[in-house]
């Protein structure tokens, strides 16, 4: 009797964990469900805000654009190097001459080497006054308007002050 009694709480115990069993992954099978659709709506939501977002910064990139082209081609090759030139090992095998490099060359870019720099046009030279009608004392921004190497008051002509180059 005390066998048959053992084999029958034995065959109880083990059909309640069975369902035990069932239950729990039945209730895991539902929160897997309900997380991967969790994930997929934030995802989708994630998507969604930065696609917002990058044709926000590509209209105010194309407005800058508009605005200033020099200084949106410089911004955008200092990005490129930024990128390239990573701390650690990179080697690049370009011509020093390539377009990638147009800012190591110059200050300018590819604008300084397209157009290069004309030196201002000389002023008009102004006539040399008629003889007797003197010099002003001084110039409007209370500098000496004599010509230089004369003191006027000494009487006696100086030496022109070297130029620095």
């Amino acid at each position: 009797i005390f066998d048959r009694m053992r084999a029958e709480r034995q065959r109880q115990a083990a059909e309640i964990r069975a369902e035990g069993t069932g239950a729990a992954n039945s209730i895991r099978a539902n929160a897997d469900r309900e997380v991967t659709v969790i994930k997929a709506e934030a995802t989708g939501e994630s998507e969604r805000t930065r696609g917002t977002g990058d044709a926000e910064r590509n209209r105010i990139f194309a407005e800058a654009f508009g605005q200033d082209p020099n200084f949106f081609a410089f911004y955008r090759s200092m990005q490129a190097y930024e990128g390239a030139l990573k701390p650690g090992d990179t080697r690049l095998l370009l011509s020093p001459d390539s377009q990638f490099f147009e800012y190591f060359n110059s200050a300018f870019g590819r604008a300084a080497q397209e157009t290069p720099a004309q030196p201002p046009s000389p002023a008009d030279k102004p006539e040399a006054p008629a003889e007797g009608a003197g010099l002003p004392e001084q110039g409007a921004g209370g500098e000496s308007a004599l010509p230089a190497g004369r003191d006027e008051a000494a009487g006696e002509s100086l030496a022109p002050a070297p130029q620095s180059p």
